[in-house]
């Protein structure tokens, strides 16, 4: 697939996708405005590399994580939350690094979902420091890809029942 059939699919999977409810979709579904699945995972790093708009990122963390969107967006870009409240009126797209992290959190989000079954639990464990994680705090921990796959870990064997 060249590089206008997917710019094609992309748009149209947008459009289609502007009519469906953000409280059915999943946080991937809306940092891509489209469902992941229909990407293959090289035009999903495409669109990261490109950056992802501000408002996805905020539209995903105000419906996932409503009462921490300011603390978490502050993590996903690296900077103090005053310095993001301040210059988010200048902001319009992630920097690849940043969207990477933003989609790390959005995956992450979705598992920990799946393993504690409620959006408050959720909320709870991501800013808790964790026995697991060496005392690390999940939501500090996700900025690099160590740390998501740590995260990921944990979050499995905890689906599959497996403590030790």
């Amino acid at each position: 697939m060249d590089s206008n059939e997917e710019e094609q699919l992309m748009a149209s999977v947008q459009t289609s996708n502007n009519d469906v409810e953000d409280a059915v979709r999943s946080p991937t579904e809306l940092l891509l405005r489209a469902d992941p699945g229909l990407f293959s995972p090289a035009m999903i790093y495409c669109q990261i590399s490109k950056g992802l708009a501000l408002q996805d990122v905020q539209a995903m963390l105000s419906m996932a994580v409503p009462g921490s969107a300011f603390k978490i967006l502050s993590c996903i870009l690296g900077r103090p939350t005053r310095t993001v409240r301040r210059n988010s009126k200048h902001l319009t797209h992630l920097s690849a690094r940043e969207s990477a992290v933003a989609f790390q959190f959005a995956k992450a989000l979705e598992l920990a979902l799946v393993v504690f079954g409620s959006q408050q639990l959720v909320e709870e464990w991501l800013c808790r420091p964790c026995l697991f994680l060496d005392g690390g705090v999940p939501m500090e921990m996700l900025h690099s890809p160590l740390g998501y796959q740590l995260i990921q870990t944990y979050l499995q064997r905890i689906e599959y029942g497996i403590y030790q």
